[in-house]
């Protein structure tokens, strides 16, 4: 009996349960609760395999979490893309910048190579600092004594 059973389920098994879990993107707890409230006795592993009919029962279910999740995945998509556009174009700006500043750069080199080269003679003196100053000798002021006068 057990292997009329096995080849019965061959027959009717199609499909693995993960498989399904990550096409709809639902996880194994709900989908195995949809199926027992719906009347189906599935096993709670994900290896198990499902037939159609217990597929379609799922598909039913789940569609908008599938059709979410390919939603998902285009705007994840456009987002990829746009900031691929945007790294392209600062690069472009980036090597743009590069150039024109290797230009500039060749044109001041020929410039100074027409200019010829300016030998620096080194520091002017414009005017000597004495480092040790003569001390100045300060006179004494005369002081005058104010003559005492007497109290009267």
């Amino acid at each position: 009996i057990k292997e009329r059973q096995s080849v019965f389920m061959a027959d009717n098994a199609k499909i693995r349960l993960n498989k399904v879990l990550r096409e709809l993107n639902i996880s194994l707890d709900r989908a195995i609760d949809h199926l027992s409230s719906k009347g189906h006795d599935v096993e709670a592993r994900p290896t198990t395999k499902i037939s159609d009919e217990v597929y379609q029962v799922l598909l039913d279910e789940f569609q908008t979490d599938k059709s979410k999740k390919v939603a998902s995945k285009e705007v994840g998509e456009e987002k990829r893309k746009e900031k691929e556009a945007i790294r392209i174009q600062l690069e472009q700006e980036q090597e743009e910048r590069r150039v024109a500043r290797e230009k500039r750069n060749a044109s001041a080199a020929q410039e100074t190579k027409l200019v010829g080269k300016v030998e620096l003679a080194g520091p002017k003196t414009v005017g000597k600092i004495d480092l040790n100053p003569k001390k100045k000798v300060v006179k004494p002021v005369p002081v005058q004594k104010e003559e005492e006068k007497p109290v009267v």
